[in-house]
């Protein structure tokens, strides 16, 4: 999986644990990982430079994830 098409990775052990009885589990040690297609990756992109003030529409470039949090 390339590396701009991870949007958010977060552990879930204490905030959803599937076992909840034995919280210290190996079943509890997981994370979920979100994966963005092209488009939602471009529009994510233009979304947050009209929010954080840089004009225009500049989705054809090739900028890794970090650039835009």
């Amino acid at each position: 999986v390339e590396d701009r098409r991870i949007a958010q990775v977060i552990g879930l052990a204490d905030s959803v644990p599937y076992n909840r009885f034995d919280t210290d589990s190996a079943e509890n040690r997981r994370i979920s990982i979100t994966l963005l297609t092209d488009d939602a990756y471009k529009k994510m992109l233009d979304q947050n430079r009209r929010n954080f003030g840089n004009p225009g529409t500049q989705s054809e470039l090739d900028l890794a994830p970090e650039s835009v949090f």
